[in-house]
């Protein structure tokens, strides 16, 4: 009786007598060059590194992410020709590849194979460390692309040891615009040193267009219009800009200002909520 699996390593070939009967005879190596081994792979070319024509033998292998200790790794190679014929080698069976210094060697039944082409291209799959796995840790690694962090930023210096007022009563600029493109709150630390200035206040104008001569006070501009009081003080305001205004400007204004007049300094910050 014939076997029914023609590619199983241990298929013996069977003949047929003159009487019809089946006698085994001698054992046939199959070389059949996709037989064996798996077509799946941790890692691959080309997304995961390059491969290259070196040789009718050879193929070099550049930018792999890891370290290839032996061929042990090597799963299988996949020769596009440039005549649009492929030819799959796996390990194992007939097929095997030798591995030094990048340079995979091809063989069939012990021999290295000869008919690599320069102009052939290949996919190559290699077994590795697990993608995205910390053995020191013997867990998956996760990344977060937008990280709570990078939600705000850091304090950033907008005036130092600043005059709160440049005539009395008339707004002064009190710093560079703000851009608070990409961010909806921001915060103002106001160090408010009051000397002999009084009715001391600050606020905070919208702007449409950064080094524009417009500006504008919002609706509800008690929200946004502070007062600092007739005594020094550290205080920190924070501000919903709710995405809808790109540009801001801090001003500041005393009533009085006194033989001298009080001093700002001010730091800002920037954030989603």
């Amino acid at each position: 009786m014939l076997p029914k699996d023609r590619n199983d390593r241990e298929y013996k070939k069977f003949i047929e007598r003159d009487d019809g009967q089946t006698a085994v005879a001698v054992d046939v190596e199959i070389s059949d060059k996709s037989a064996g081994g798996s077509l799946s792979s941790e890692y691959s070319s080309a997304g995961d590194f390059s491969a290259t024509y070196t040789s009718s033998s050879t193929i070099t292998l550049s930018s792999v992410p890891f370290t290839i200790t032996d061929s042990s790794q090597l799963v299988y190679v996949k020769v596009v020709a440039n005549d649009n014929t492929s030819t799959l080698y796996t390990a194992g069976g007939a097929n095997s590849f030798g591995y030094s210094s990048g340079v995979i060697t091809i063989y069939e039944n012990g021999v290295a194979i000869t008919t690599l082409d320069s102009g052939d291209v290949y996919e190559v799959g290699v077994n590795g460390q697990k993608k995205a796995f910390d053995p020191s840790t013997n867990s998956n690694m996760e990344s977060t692309l937008n990280p709570e962090y990078a939600h705000y930023t850091d304090p950033e210096l907008l005036v130092t040891a600043s005059d709160i007022v440049a005539t009395t009563t008339v707004y002064k600029d009190q710093g560079a615009e703000i851009d608070m493109t990409g961010y909806n709150t921001l915060g103002v630390f106001v160090k408010f040193t009051v000397n002999d200035s009084a009715t001391n206040t600050i606020k905070l104008l919208a702007k449409h267009t950064s080094a524009g001569t417009e500006e504008f006070v919002q609706e509800t501009a008690g929200d946004y219009i502070k007062t600092l009081g007739d005594a020094s003080i550290n205080i920190y305001y924070e501000f919903s800009t709710n995405h809808n205004i790109p540009i801001f400007q801090i001003q500041s204004t005393a009533t009085t200002v006194g033989d001298t007049e009080g001093t700002l300094e001010i730091y800002i910050t920037k954030g989603n909520k």
